[in-house]
């Protein structure tokens, strides 16, 4: 079993000023993966995932609960990684009078490992709001970046930048966006 929370911190830029904007944690997702053992350079997992309203202000969040289906998969070589994942939330609490949820997320990730712990990525998170107009439904990142694995002391970390511009999105959303990611590793813990 694999536990993936994400605790989001977001910048969001007012769109009818030309400065200004929201900074502070979004809402948080719970995915959770049955993984069988595998047997070969492929694993996958699927199980369920959350949505917790958990954003310090109601223009970064939705304020609502959410649960859905999660599907993950991973090929690994030495020095290739490709795979993405899926899920999809859907509202079941929260407050009444913002939007329901009905979000859709598509994320293909391939990695390419350089020497001494860095890499180059593109991990886009392709989403669907199938509860906007028709036109505003999708939003589909290109681009990509690097990342460093380092240690402090005992603990490993993974750190990346990555630029992506939005070939499609929902209006008036900007046409590009930037992912900074800190991850703490943890080692993979065997269940008997």
């Amino acid at each position: 079993m694999v536990f993936r929370p994400i605790v989001p911190l977001i910048y969001r830029p007012t769109m009818t000023e030309s400065s200004g904007g929201k900074y502070g944690l979004g809402d948080s997702t719970l995915q959770i993966y049955l993984v069988p053992r595998p047997s070969g350079p492929l694993t996958w997992g699927f199980g369920p995932t959350f949505l917790l309203p958990t954003a310090s202000d109601e223009i970064l969040g939705t304020e609502k609960w959410g649960v859905g289906p999660a599907l993950a998969a991973v090929w690994a070589t030495e020095r290739w990684t490709a795979g993405g994942r899926i899920n999809q939330y859907w509202d079941f609490a929260g407050d009444d009078s913002r939007d329901d949820v009905n979000i859709l997320t598509i994320q293909p990730v391939a990695t390419y490992i350089l020497k001494r712990g860095w890499y180059l990525v593109s991990g886009p998170a392709i989403t669907a709001n199938f509860n906007a107009p028709g036109t505003d439904q999708w939003t589909v990142p290109v681009g990509g970046g690097f990342g460093k694995v380092f240690r402090v002391g005992p603990q490993h970390l993974n750190i990346s930048l990555q630029a992506y511009w939005h070939a499609v999105h929902p209006e008036p959303a900007g046409e590009g966006s930037m992912v900074v990611q800190l991850q703490s590793l943890f080692p993979r813990i065997r269940w008997q």
